[in-house]
């Protein structure tokens, strides 16, 4: 009985999960930044990043960032997985969609503003924040923040919020400063 009514008032008081989307196409760098983005809130910013393969279905990671628990589901951007996104938007809470700012190739970069607009029309996803991590900044030819706004920011219906902010794996104060943007933009209470 104590165990039952430790876990409703456990339920009552303790805040609920926050959800949120990392969202792009292949070779985006979603689950290097994940794993860097963990280490970063588990308290281990500067430890080594194993090597990453690409994401086939997806990964999961919990940590917490300003007392808000979050869950971040890393969806795998290749062509054929993209289809199952839809799946996992009811109930997200926020989107973190990650741009290769360094791949210039113009197919690539139409891949990617198809995509993101196809993902900001679904019904399931409207009222959400959305991060747009410009990443691989690191490299030496990029697009720049203007640039990425540019491609995505027709596609951002009217009176969204969003940011785009340029990042890269070794950049931990443009990783906090992007993860700390969009876990503000969720309301206190889940509805």
């Amino acid at each position: 009985m104590f165990h039952l009514v430790s876990g409703l008032i456990d339920s009552v008081f303790k805040e609920s999960k926050r959800n949120f989307l990392l969202l792009g196409i292949d070779s985006s760098g979603k689950t290097t930044l994940l794993e860097k983005i963990k280490n970063i809130y588990k308290g281990s910013p500067n430890k080594k990043l194993n090597p990453i393969y690409p994401t086939i279905g997806l990964n999961i990671e919990r940590f917490q960032v300003k007392e808000k628990h979050i869950v971040m589901r890393d969806l795998g951007g290749e062509q054929s997985l993209r289809e199952i996104w839809a799946n996992y938007y009811k109930g997200t809470e926020g989107i973190i969609y990650v741009f290769d700012a360094s791949d210039l190739n113009q197919q690539r970069i139409e891949e990617s503003r198809q995509t993101f607009e196809q993902l900001v029309e679904d019904e399931e996803l409207q009222d959400v924040p959305i991060l747009i991590f410009a990443n691989k900044q690191d490299k030496e030819q990029k697009l720049s923040k203007k640039d990425v706004e540019n491609i995505f920011c027709d596609s951002i219906p009217m009176g969204g919020v969003f940011a785009v902010v340029e990042c890269s794996v070794h950049n931990v104060e443009a990783l906090t400063k992007g993860i700390e943007w969009i876990v503000s933009k969720i309301p206190q209470e889940k509805k």
